[in-house]
């Protein structure tokens, strides 16, 4: 049974499993106590270090699968470069764009996963709590984005664009690009949505479409680098638009 378990979980860092299989992985002991205190995903079974008794005692409530492993196993199943004490996977939740949205952030094709996670801490800290991607971008489900939205993603709601989505008649958007109005000149409208592009390539021909005033954040005239990273750029722009 452990071995049939172990090859389950350990599959699981793969995007294809986490597919198949509809869940996604978190790890670590400040993300149990988080996770036992939410109501917006299911878990659907726990691993942890079976000579951790703390842990223990928090899970003998539960009502999911739980598996007691030595340090080999859980060296065996875990992402990290330095196995946690405890492995849980969730369910993935599908989230609908709710009209009591206000304040967004679509990300299209953002591709590296700790970009995407540190936007959703970001989203988060500022009060921002939703969040849409384009299949361009990183899975928000990813390990590397879930480890670095530091359990931000329990609080945030994560949605895929299924091309189906209709925001346009219903939300003022931004492109944030190099060449648009400076954002200390931006009033943002309370149906607000902010599009970050690529640090590569951009904003999308699709998004170029319907978005209707681009912002900049400037930078010293003396710099060197070709362009503010991504999520430090969200991070500017959140700031401002939650002042």
């Amino acid at each position: 049974m452990s071995n049939s378990v172990i090859k389950y979980l350990k599959s699981l860092s793969q995007s294809k499993y986490r597919q198949m299989y509809n869940n996604f992985v978190v790890e670590g002991n400040k993300m149990l106590d988080m996770i036992l205190n939410q109501n917006e995903f299911e878990i659907e079974c726990i691993a942890y270090r079976k000579s951790n008794i703390e842990i223990e005692d928090k899970l003998q409530s539960l009502g999911c699968p739980i598996y007691a492993f030595d340090n080999k196993q859980m060296s065996q199943i875990s992402l990290l470069k330095s196995p946690s004490d405890v492995f849980i996977v969730l369910k993935k939740q599908e989230f609908k764009l709710s009209t009591h949205a206000n304040k967004i952030f679509y990300l299209d094709g953002i591709q590296d996963p700790g970009n995407v996670g540190t936007i959703v801490r970001i989203a988060d800290w500022f009060g921002i709590d939703t969040l849409i991607r384009n299949q361009e971008t990183a899975d928000f489900y990813h390990p590397k984005v879930i480890q670095a939205s530091m359990g931000s993603f329990l609080n945030v709601k994560l949605i895929n664009d299924d091309e189906n989505i209709d925001f346009s008649t219903t939300y003022n958007i931004y492109g944030a690009d190099m060449t648009g109005v400076e954002i200390e000149n931006v009033t943002f409208e309370e149906k607000s949505m902010i599009v970050l592009g690529s640090e590569g390539h951009g904003i999308s021909k699709k998004m170029n479409q319907v978005i209707q005033t681009f912002i900049s954040i400037k930078g010293s005239k003396k710099r060197m680098a070709e362009s503010l990273n991504v999520a430090n750029a969200a991070a500017i722009i959140a700031y401002k638009m939650s002042n």
